[in-house]
């Protein structure tokens, strides 16, 4: 926007706009100059560098004229009154300066670059944040002003980061009582994913029979059934086999997700109804998740990408490449960055979203695919596989930081290593692996006819502290927020195929309520 500037300050500044690139033109007028010249010598000057004077109604003005980049002239006036009086002068000039620091800050903003603005942004946080820290603690206001910002920056890490703080593993080596087990069944064919709402209230289910079932987590009644449509016809909702299913922190949005290339959104609080359809991966959809705390959508696919959707507004935000192969797993927790799995390319990935940037891990100690991942906090997080091994990682290393081989002991049928081929140590598939979030707790799947559950000791080590039996594929995992609960997808089938079916095994969800004590 061009502006006129008035008055009769001591030195008026005008400037071109930018414009296609080019630089800025920037002219000074200087008023005592002015006065010293005389009118001839100051004509000819000014319209030598491109400034002509002229006068309109005894108001002495100067026209100034910019070349920009088309070729054509851009112009802008300034007007001195000479005869105002000292009054008016004195008001003119107060404006301008006014005018002056405004023009200024629209300035900085328009022409500060990324960089520049982080750092404008962390002065201002860092000066805030020092003035309420002296304000609000009588101790810290003795302290000194670095000390005070190291204080409330090194706390909100922390609780941004959450590390394991939570150490109640410990507590869950009886936790286990057989008779609080709660069977769902309702599903035809094999159950593929199962999850929990925050609340604890509700636990949803999906099926290779196309339909999701929602149940009430007290007393095991179906609440809703999403029935699924057949092959090949119109149909609003699932049509062929769902592999993964999420809901949102606030249990408003239900996602799922399969052998589709769609993403349904469903509407978890009224009858389950479709509120949108995400369109753009080419190939089925293996996993879900929703970050916490907002309504934002990870998906992974075969197509070997993963997708950012903001489910409350139903947009697309953007697309991950790095995975030489279909992604298998994708988690995320508070911050604006997931992990991911790909299955024969043997990666594991740390997406910093917000400053477009990824860390690959070197996972090549897995033999065979790589089934799926969980964060445990922001910086450890677990991978487990075709190999029967579990690792833990940390952000601080690009290798595993423990290995935990066998971890479902050795396979005792030959059957069982039919499609398990390259793996020498004869170890069954871990199939689901889930944290109970920011502590150290963790439990694992398998189909060996037993949940493990594992404790996360302080030296970043994995131990056995109990088995949950059940008999059947672990499709999936989950706990409850308050970690009383952890819910299992338990089916005849391995979630991704027909290789092997266990006959005596009912396709249905496991509830256990755990007893911590």
């Amino acid at each position: 926007m061009i502006r006129a500037l008035s008055g009769s300050p001591p030195s008026i500044r005008l400037a071109s706009p930018q414009i296609e690139g080019n630089e800025r033109s920037v002219v000074e007028l200087d008023e005592e100059t002015m006065k010293e010249e005389t009118n001839e010598h100051r004509k000819n000057y000014y319209e030598s560098v491109g400034i002509h004077s002229f006068s309109v109604e005894g108001v002495e003005k100067y026209l100034v004229l910019f070349e920009v980049h088309s070729g054509s002239d851009c112009t802008l006036s300034a007007t001195l009154n000479k005869n105002a009086s000292e009054e008016d002068s004195d008001a003119l000039e107060s404006e301008t300066e006014k005018d002056r620091a405004d023009d200024d800050i629209l300035e900085k903003e328009d022409f500060e670059t990324p960089s520049e603005k982080r750092i404008h942004l962390a002065k201002e946080y860092l000066s805030t944040i020092s003035k309420e820290e002296a304000a609000g603690d009588l101790e810290n206001s003795r302290l000194t002003v670095h000390e005070r910002i190291s204080h409330r920056l090194k706390r909100e890490q922390e609780e941004k980061d959450r590390k394991v703080t939570k150490t109640l593993a410990h507590l869950y080596t009886n936790a286990f009582e057989e008779s609080k087990v709660l069977t769902l069944k309702g599903h035809r064919l094999p159950v593929t994913c199962a999850i929990i709402s925050s609340d604890e209230k509700y636990i949803y289910s999906g099926s290779k029979d196309s339909t999701i079932i929602k149940w009430s987590a007290k007393s095991g009644r179906k609440i809703c059934r999403i029935i699924g449509g057949k092959k090949g016809k119109a149909f609003g909702g699932h049509t062929k086999e769902i592999l993964a299913l999420a809901l949102s922190t606030d249990g408003k949005y239900l996602a799922s997700g399969g052998k589709e290339d769609v993403i349904f959104i469903w509407n978890a609080v009224n009858n389950c109804e479709l509120l949108h359809v995400f369109k753009g991966h080419r190939g089925p959809i293996s996993s879900l998740a929703f970050r916490s705390g907002s309504n934002t959508l990870y998906s992974a696919s075969f197509d070997r990408t993963i997708k950012i959707w903001d489910v409350d507004s139903f947009l697309f935000i953007e697309q991950l490449f790095g995975h030489q192969d279909s992604v298998m797993c994708v988690d995320t927790l508070s911050r604006d960055r997931a992990i991911s799995v790909g299955g024969r390319d043997r990666s594991l990935r740390l997406w910093k979203i917000s400053e477009e940037s990824q860390l690959v891990f070197d996972s090549k100690g897995h033999v065979g695919n790589i089934e799926c991942c969980c964060m445990i906090n922001e910086n450890t997080f677990v991978t487990c596989g075709e190999d029967g091994k579990i690792f833990l990682w940390t952000t601080s290393r690009r290798r595993p930081f423990f290995t935990q081989t066998s971890a479902h002991g050795m396979r005792h049928s030959k059957s069982e290593n039919t499609h398990n081929h390259n793996n020498k140590a004869n170890a069954p598939w871990v199939t689901s692996v889930a944290s109970y979030r920011y502590s150290d707790l963790l439990a694992s799947g398998s189909n060996t006819g037993f949940i493990k559950l594992w404790r996360l000791e302080p030296n970043k080590t994995l131990s056995s502290i109990s088995d949950l039996p059940c008999v059947g594929y672990v499709n999936s995992l989950q706990f409850s927020a308050s970690g009383t609960i952890l819910v299992a997808s338990v089916a005849q089938e391995h979630r991704l195929g027909r290789w092997e079916k266990l006959k005596n095994v009912k396709n249905c969800v496991k509830v256990f309520y755990l007893n911590p004590h």
